[in-house]
């Protein structure tokens, strides 16, 4: 987990190092060390008499590797002794055993714990693919319902098997961010050296399982876990809102467990667990710290949507969920146009899980326009209680994207990606039922679509976009040699007022032409009218296209075509996209 207690030693006397010694040295923290290496030490005794006697290590072996049912004991081993009611008491911060009361009214709650613990251990100890966290939330799901009192029959009834499938759908929907930002950085490795060199990158790196972790409790796996009966009892017990943020707490500590490498690496462990739990149980917390000042929209292809990510606090004593809002006045709000978590795919909300400065839900502004924006924040609590808090932001809109050539908008893999191909669906040959996709190619005038538009900050708008070419396939916007074969420039008051390249599908390969004539100011007063009405041209982009086979035959073969926007603050945004051009018709056949 983050480190998020660190300050700066010039804004604060206290150092870091001071903090931390301070909270290892704290009389609970002592006691729950203390029962964690007392946990351990059975089992490093062992391996150290195993270490001791190789013929009889040898013989162990011989038997047969390790199997799954010996890593499950090994947890049981481990944290059946370490998780007390004691510990319990004494990890739990002095607020938190005061609101949660008697241990019998929450006993229900610290053998859930466990199942928690033992899960985040089971799944950190190496890297899991999807198909082995399956298996490990499994696992979690057989331990919860057995310390609930309602084991799952053998073999699992109906019900059971539609609740661990709900499961494994939302494990699904919680692992594919993950996927595909490891997809991404494959595709694109042109940073990764210089990261690594610059230290940017070290061994911290690639502990994302508990961001699947985090994104995996949502409510709905809450009561496919628990079971609906289970789930609806627990939901009106105070308790349950505080198990939830500790059994999440208790994930990442398990998690943290496996994958140490020393007892130092268990004291750190324990740190960061307190730290969870205090935010958990500490006051209702309501923080807004993104976006402020100017903020530019990103692309989300998976939402389908534009968005600009909403970050904080939301969590506290008695967490039940969070509400956003947006407003343009700070008068009205409104509490639409959010993706909450997981992200993606993203829900309605509202926010049903405690986050620490984290992203608390993307904000949808594919069809807002740019200028001053209000975001509000409401959390509330068990029993009514609510605190609010606001945030408020420029957007700046950037709409720079190909989309089509020739109004054809069909790209196999979206247009996020440059590697995408133009594409459409034909019959196979023979009369045969099934159908192939194929690349399309583009010859002679083509006319390209999408959109050139960005804005809304510190003044800065369009001045100019061209459009350019490159021989065979480059992912990189910002490489060289690349063949401008068009521009369009905006210079005067009526050129701006046409800027119409905010809808994605406008056709860039575009001419200023006079559209209409506006009368100029008449006195109206004047008795008898002028004899004639001086007129201005309103500048009007009217669509076009461009020769691709100048001079016969010229371009032929993969082409990547870039466009590139340059705003009045000197600014420059650009986008690729690779077509294939085929200007051979005649001495091709």
């Amino acid at each position: 987990m983050a480190d998020s207690s660190k300050k700066n030693p010039e804004q604060d006397p206290v150092r870091p190092q001071d903090a931390h010694a301070e909270e290892i040295k704290n009389e609970d923290f002592q006691f729950v060390l203390k029962a964690l290496l007392a946990a351990y030490q059975p089992i490093l005794e062992q391996e150290l008499k195993r270490a001791a006697d190789p013929a009889k290590l040898s013989k162990e072996a011989e038997a047969g590797p390790p199997d799954c049912d010996d890593e499950m004991d090994h947890a049981n081993r481990i944290f059946g002794k370490f998780l007390t009611e004691d510990v319990a008491l004494r990890m739990l911060p002095a607020e938190a055993r005061k609101n949660l009361g008697p241990p019998e009214q929450w006993r229900w709650c610290l053998r859930h714990i466990q199942c928690c613990v033992i899960f985040g251990w089971l799944v950190c100890r190496g890297p899991r693919h999807f198909r082995a966290f399956s298996y490990y939330l499994h696992r979690y799901w057989l331990c919860v319902r057995q310390t609930l009192g309602r084991p799952v029959s053998t073999p699992p009834t109906p019900q059971e098997r539609q609740d661990f499938q709900i499961l494994v759908e939302e494990l699904a929907a919680a692992f594919k961010p993950h996927l595909t930002d490891q997809l991404a950085t494959v595709e694109f490795p042109g940073a990764i050296h210089e990261e690594v060199i610059e230290g940017k990158i070290d061994c911290h790196e690639g502990l994302e399982d508990d961001e699947i972790l985090e994104r995996l409790l949502t409510p709905k796996a809450a009561e496919a876990l628990l079971g609906r009966e289970s789930f609806a009892t627990a939901g009106n017990e105070a308790s349950f809102w505080y198990c939830r943020c500790w059994c999440l707490c208790g994930i990442y500590f398990g998690c943290c467990l496996a994958r140490s490498r020393s007892l130092k690496d268990l004291v750190w462990c324990l740190i960061n667990l307190f730290r969870c739990l205090r935010r958990c149980f500490g006051p209702l917390t309501c923080s807004l710290t993104d976006p402020n000042n100017c903020v530019s929209e990103e692309a989300a292809p998976a939402l389908g949507a534009f968005v600009v990510p909403i970050k904080g606090t939301a969590s506290g004593a008695g967490f039940t969920h969070y509400v956003l809002e947006w407003s343009i006045d700070s008068i009205t709000f409104n509490t639409s146009d959010f993706f909450y978590p997981p992200l993606p795919p993203g829900n309605a909300g509202p926010g049903n899980s405690p986050v620490f400065n984290g992203v608390l839900a993307d904000f949808d502004t594919t069809f807002k326009d740019p200028g001053l924006y209000f975001i509000r924040m409401t959390v509330f609590a068990a029993g009514g209680a609510t605190r609010v808090c606001q945030t408020r932001f420029q957007l700046f809109k950037k709409d720079v994207r190909i989309l089509g050539v020739d109004d054809y908008f069909t790209l196999d893999t979206g247009w996020t990606d440059p590697k995408a191909k133009f594409v459409e669906t034909v019959p196979k040959l023979c009369s045969r039922p099934e159908i192939k996709s194929s690349e399309v190619s583009f010859g002679g005038s083509l006319s390209v679509q999408g959109g050139a538009w960005v804005g809304g900050c510190n003044n800065g708008k369009i001045k100019s976009y061209t459009l350019e070419y490159k021989a065979g396939l480059e992912i990189n916007c910002n490489s060289g040699g690349w063949t401008k074969f068009w521009e369009v420039d905006y210079a005067t008051p009526a050129q701006y007022r046409f800027i119409n390249m905010r809808t994605g599908t406008s056709t860039l390969t575009a001419d200023w032409v006079a559209d209409c004539f506006k009368p100029s100011f008449v006195n109206l007063c004047t008795p008898f009218p002028p004899p004639f009405i001086t007129s201005v041209p309103n500048a009007l982009l009217a669509p076009s296209s461009w020769n691709s086979n100048i001079g016969g035959c010229n371009l032929n073969g993969l082409y990547t075509f870039r466009l590139l926007v340059t705003d009045t603050n000197g600014n420059t945004y650009c986008d690729t996209q690779r077509l294939w051009i085929d200007n051979k018709f005649p001495c091709a056949a």
